[in-house]
């Protein structure tokens, strides 16, 4: 046969959630952080309340107070690997270089999955949309999902948040983007065919279009209110000494990281049913 270079492979899922949040690296394995709990704001006019009418000066202020919860998050190891063996290893540079790639990305995979909707049990992360605030939809239920996503920007927006973003599975931006004006005006709502589908934002917010949201599931917030703790980079790594791997001439190559991920304020994210 005339076999042609290469490998063909199925396409990669572009990886978008990590690009959302701020990152810093970390040496420790646990990150701990605190939230207000709350703040009781007493503040007031110097007065005399028995007396309004008398002399400010030398009058008691009132007394505010603030209370503090001390949060935690765990550092989590996200790791796979796969046997080789060396023959292939050294007979082929590009497999070797291929092998690398696609752990990696399974990794990061895993990684952007975790980030949206970890379980935060059994060594998972807890992951943003899992630690959201439920949207609580205006009563009687919206039914267009551009309706259904202001009015909970609205709901983040009273509780004193401001959102610029939201992440959708392609079907409902879909949805979204070929709604038309009614049955006889085949004018668009809000899709325009002549730029591209990512190029404008739907009420203010960035949309985030990824498979790894659940169709008829959204989720908008604000990026500044959760962050990623780098305790290792991922990374593509290869031992000779696994098991009977001398023996049999294989090697054992593995991806790896570890992180964490800390959601400062869970208000400060809201999802629901489109």
């Amino acid at each position: 046969g005339d076999r042609r270079p290469g490998i063909h492979t199925t396409p990669n899922r572009r990886l978008t959630i990590r690009d959302l949040i701020p990152s810093i690296p970390t040496s420790s394995n646990l990150i701990e952080f605190t939230r207000e709990n709350a703040f009781t704001n007493s503040a007031a006019p110097q007065r005399d309340t028995a007396s309004p009418l008398a002399a400010v000066e030398n009058q008691t202020l009132n007394e505010s107070a603030i209370t503090f919860t001390l949060a935690t998050a765990p550092v989590v190891t996200i790791g796979h690997w796969i046997p080789l063996s060396q023959q292939v290893l050294a007979d082929s540079a590009a497999l070797a270089g291929y092998v690398d790639g696609r752990l990696l990305y399974g990794l990061l995979l895993k990684e952007e999955t975790q980030l949206l909707k970890g379980l935060g049990t059994g060594r998972e992360l807890n992951g943003i949309q899992t630690q959201a605030t439920s949207y609580t939809p205006e009563s009687p239920q919206l039914t267009n999902e551009i309706d259904i996503i202001r009015d909970a920007i609205t709901q983040a927006q009273v509780a004193e948040y401001s959102p610029n973003f939201i992440v959708l599975n392609p079907e409902d931006w879909d949805s979204i983007q070929r709604r038309k004006v009614g049955s006889s005006d085949d004018r668009y709502v809000y899709g325009d065919p002549n730029q591209s589908w990512m190029a404008t934002p739907l009420w203010g917010l960035t949309p985030i279009v990824t498979n790894s949201q659940t169709a008829g599931t959204f989720l908008l917030g604000d990026t500044n209110a959760a962050m990623v703790h780098d305790r290792q980079q991922a990374a593509v790594e290869s031992s000779f000494d696994d098991s009977d791997n001398f023996q049999k001439l294989m090697v054992s190559v593995r991806a790896t990281e570890r992180l964490a991920l800390s959601v400062f304020r869970t208000e400060a994210f809201l999802t629901g049913s489109l």
